[in-house]
């Protein structure tokens, strides 16, 4: 996905977010959805053994936390409609 098309997705995901009162997943379903969807999916892209990114949408994936990690938002989805 090309940088603008990046920016302006982050933007609208972002202008959802906050819209629905920044809500958050909790710990338990970020770890899972990454540790059970994520990891094996084919369009992860592995950084670190708890970190990495979606080919996809490009978004960064993170086991834990909830600072650049699109798992952590309960309006975000997964755009192969996995999770």
């Amino acid at each position: 996905m090309a940088c603008c098309g990046k920016l302006r997705k982050l933007a609208t995901e972002t202008a959802r977010w906050m819209s629905a009162g920044k809500p958050y997943r909790s710990d338990r379903t970020i770890s899972a959805i990454f540790t059970h969807i994520c990891v094996p999916c084919e369009h992860y892209k592995s950084k670190t053994e708890t970190t990495g990114s979606c080919k996809v949408c490009g978004c960064g994936l993170k086991k834990e936390g909830k600072t650049l990690n699109k798992i952590a938002w309960a309006t975000a989805h997964c755009p192969e409609k996995k999770w």
